[in-house]
Order: C-alpha cells, then sequence, then structure tokens
C-alpha cells in the first residue's frame, strides 16, 4: 500500500529457551523477547521495574497489553478461548510470553500485572483482561481502553495509530492473526504481530494520558537530551527519545518499590518474595552465589538479550 508505514523484524539471537529480535516500525527501533521460560519473563519484569522504579513509585507508568489466542471453529460453551500469548511493551522492550508453552506462570508478573500504580493500556482490554482471568489467574488491576481513552468508538489500532501517531498503513495481517499461536514455538511473522500490536498500545497510551491531561509521562524534549547529566541527574538514565524510565537512584527502596528485595547482601534488581525458591530455581539467572548483580554498567548484567543501544550504535535503548 502506497504510503503504508514500513515494519521490518530482525532476529538478533535464537537459543532453545528464548528468541531475542530487532522490530523496526517507521523511524523507531525496539527489542523484543520471544519466550515461554518462566525465568525469562522474571527477569525481564525485573529489569522493567528496575530501569523504570522512579516513575512506577509515583504510579506513573505505563504499558502496552496485548493477547493472541488460536481461533476455533467448536462451541465453548460460553468459555472464552485461552490466551496463547500475552505481550508486554514497555518504553523499547517488549516481551512476548508463549503462556501456550509455559509450564508455569512467574510471580513477579503476577504481581506486576495487579500492580496499581502501572496502567495496561491496549485495544479490547477488557476482554484481553478477562481471559486472562478465567485461564490463568491473572489479574490486570488497573487497565484502559485506548478506544475509550481516544474517544473512537471501534476503531482498529491501525486506525488510532494513524491519527494519533502519525503512522498510516500500518499492516496487521489477517492471516498471522488467525495462525495456531499454541505451536512449540512462534513464527518470526507471529513476534512482529504480537510486538508491534503492544508497542502501538505504548506508545498510544502515552500519548492519549498527555492528550487527555492525565500525568506528565513524558520527559523532556529530544534536544534536551545532548547532555543527559544535566538534564536528568548524575544519578539517572534517560532514553532518548520519550524520557520514561531508566531511572536508577540511589535509594534502592524508591527504585524497586516494597514489594521487591533489596538485601544488601544480595544485590538488587531482581523481583524476590521470602520464599528465597521462588527465584533461585536452576532456571534462573545469576553472577554471584546470591542472585543477580545489578551494576550501572546493565550491559555486563542484563546480558544481550536485555540490553540494546550500548555501543551497537542502535537508536533505542538507554
Amino acid at each position: 500500500m502506497d504510503g503504508a508505514t514500513p515494519v521490518g523484524i530482525r532476529l538478533r539471537r535464537s537459543i532453545l529457551e528464548h528468541d531475542a529480535y530487532t522490530v523496526r516500525l517507521a523511524d523507531h527501533s525496539f527489542a523484543v523477547l520471544a519466550t515461554a521460560r518462566p525465568s525469562n519473563v522474571r527477569r525481564w519484569v525485573s529489569t522493567t521495574r528496575w530501569l523504570h522504579g522512579r516513575r512506577l513509585h509515583r504510579g506513573r507508568l505505563v504499558a502496552g497489553l496485548g493477547v493472541q489466542w488460536t481461533p476455533t471453529f467448536r462451541t465453548l460453551d460460553g468459555k472464552t478461548p485461552a490466551p496463547a500469548t500475552l505481550q508486554l511493551c514497555v518504553g523499547h522492550r517488549c516481551l512476548v510470553f508463549h503462556l501456550a508453552q509455559a509450564y508455569a506462570i512467574p510471580e513477579a508478573l503476577r504481581r506486576f500485572l495487579a500492580d496499581q500504580r502501572v496502567t495496561f493500556v491496549g485495544s479490547g482490554s477488557a476482554y484481553d483482561c478477562r481471559i486472562l482471568w478465567d485461564h490463568f489467574g491473572l489479574r490486570v488491576s488497573r487497565g484502559r481502553e485506548l478506544r475509550a481513552m481516544a474517544g473512537m468508538g471501534n476503531a482498529s489500532m491501525e486506525d488510532m495509530a494513524d491519527r494519533f501517531l502519525g503512522y498510516p498503513g500500518v499492516s496487521k495481517s489477517w492471516n498471522v492473526a488467525v495462525s495456531a499461536w499454541d505451536a512449540p514455538r512462534l513464527s518470526m511473522d507471529q513476534v512482529e504481530y504480537a510486538a508491534v500490536d503492544a508497542y502501538l498500545a505504548f506508545r498510544l497510551g502515552v500519548h492519549l494520558c498527555l492528550y487527555n491531561d492525565g500525568p506528565e509521562y513524558l520527559g523532556h524534549s529530544e534536544a534536551e537530551l545532548d547532555d543527559g547529566e544535566e538534564v536528568l541527574g548524575e544519578d539517572d538514565w534517560y532514553d532518548e527519545d520519550y524520557g520514561y524510565g531508566c531511572d536508577m537512584d540511589d535509594d534502592v527502596e524508591e527504585v524497586l518499590g516494597e514489594d521487591d528485595w533489596d538485601d544488601e547482601d544480595y544485590g538488587y534488581g531482581c523481583d524476590m518474595d521470602d520464599d528465597r525458591d521462588e527465584v533461585r530455581g536452576e532456571d534462573d539467572w545469576y553472577e554471584q552465589d546470591y542472585g543477580c548483580d545489578m551494576d550501572v554498567d546493565g550491559e555486563e548484567v542484563l546480558g544481550e538479550d536485555d540490553w540494546y543501544g550500548q555501543g551497537n550504535g542502535l537508536p533505542y535503548g538507554c
């Protein structure tokens, strides 16, 4: 279609437990982690909470949310279809959790979705939240419908992206939409579809919160970002496009919140309940004997799957 917004995807890394991609939408790129492994999801959530700790603490964090399921042509006797994926996007980092192939739901994800300081936005969000609860007991405490925020009735995500973000003709393939989302592994086309859905939801949510005189989610202008320390202070990190998150305070409790562990003997950066077994299972990542190191040089700690934009010339990341 002439004038359509270009969308592309590139595989960065593929191993048994996850696939890492770069997705480009027009002039913006973002990182996508597609996985069915709970430990990878736990790490993504923990990293998100850490990067955006200040905005989370203030109740100003927006996350794009979407759900995909495999269409069925048999009667469900009034039951809702089981979600096959849950996709989340905050900033330039997106997660596609393959629920259909996951053996467990990490507690960190349950707490994140139930956190009333986070506003989860999406198209058809009420239905998405309902089926997440029906099938997995996942409660989204603060969900908002983008179409209601935009005052556009039954408008599609593509229509809203065109009107508010200036992205005309974003293509979302019907064949991909009705494909087998419960397959053993998601295809590249499926990951692109799910990730773009969550990313657009996030971008629209941030825009509409401002448009509707909501909290100030955006930070400084791009021109102010040349000298990040002057704008943000030496303890902060900053996203080059929006100014949401990537906050790192000396006050660990503010960054992680009272629900997270911040014992100095263990470092910080991972969600953890009193039940240490939740985090210290064999599937978890560790740098030391005590769980996860969270040093300022996050590249070493987070690994190439989570950290983007450090020395690779890509126009996203922190």
